[in-house]
């Protein structure tokens, strides 16, 4: 059986099918559940999520649970496609991204994680080979240019799914904190937010939605108190 569909998600109303198949098929990518990812891929494909937005959930998620995990939830699709192609299940392939800035690519990422997390950085490209200058480098030209930059899923979405992994790897919370900001500093709605927990309780696991909603409930309370 798939994983729940939207429809199936009693009380979530401010995220669409497509989004709820975006938040599981990314926290089962995350903690390298090949069994339920598979239904749950399927699920997403009939909910609207096209296969190349499904792709780069999976390609984002090597940057947060490592390229194994990434590349069994690639072969995963891969299968589930397959599998759909020889049922004669319709198939959404979607659209393809545009290619990436290839100059300036620290400035870039740079630029883009100020915009999702309300930062004013200006730091220049560090000239230091350490392993901290370095770690700098790989998340602002990588993650946040040659990944986060790529135009066929857009921030808001791209957000839910790295909270979504995020939550799924349950060990990670002061990155799920950081990115649940984001995820609100980029546009998604708090309700959002909440109900993405419900995705998750519903479709994913108890524990799994219980920390990220002890992490989103310290958040909301920080940015109370900050009003």
């Amino acid at each position: 059986m798939a994983a729940s569909t939207f429809a199936q998600v009693k009380g979530v109303t401010s995220l669409t099918e497509r989004q709820c198949g975006i938040i599981t098929i990314a926290a089962f990518a995350a903690d390298g559940n090949i069994e339920k990812l598979k239904g749950a891929v399927d699920s997403a494909l009939d909910s609207g999520l096209s296969v190349n937005e499904a792709g780069e959930v999976f390609l984002q998620a090597y940057a947060y649970a490592g390229f194994p995990r990434s590349l069994n939830a690639q072969n995963v699709l891969a299968s589930v496609v397959k599998e759909r192609e020889a049922d004669g299940k319709n198939i959404n392939y979607g659209v393809k991204p545009d290619a990436v800035p290839s100059e300036n690519r620290y400035d870039v990422g740079r630029e883009q994680i100020n915009k999702i997390f309300g930062r004013n950085a200006k730091q220049p490209r560090p000239e230091d080979t350490g392993y901290s200058a370095t770690t700098d480098v790989f998340l602002k030209e990588h993650l946040f240019s040659d990944i986060i930059q790529r135009n066929n899923m857009d921030a808001k979405d791209r957000e839910l799914a790295t909270v979504a992994m995020l939550a799924g790897l349950l060990t990670v919370n002061p990155q799920l904190k950081a990115h649940i900001v984001g995820a609100l500093t980029i546009g998604n709605s708090e309700q959002q937010l909440m109900d993405l927990i419900r995705v998750l309780e519903v479709n994913v696991g108890k524990k799994e939605a219980k920390n990220a909603k002890g992490v989103l409930e310290e958040v909301l309370a920080e940015r109370k108190s900050v009003r």
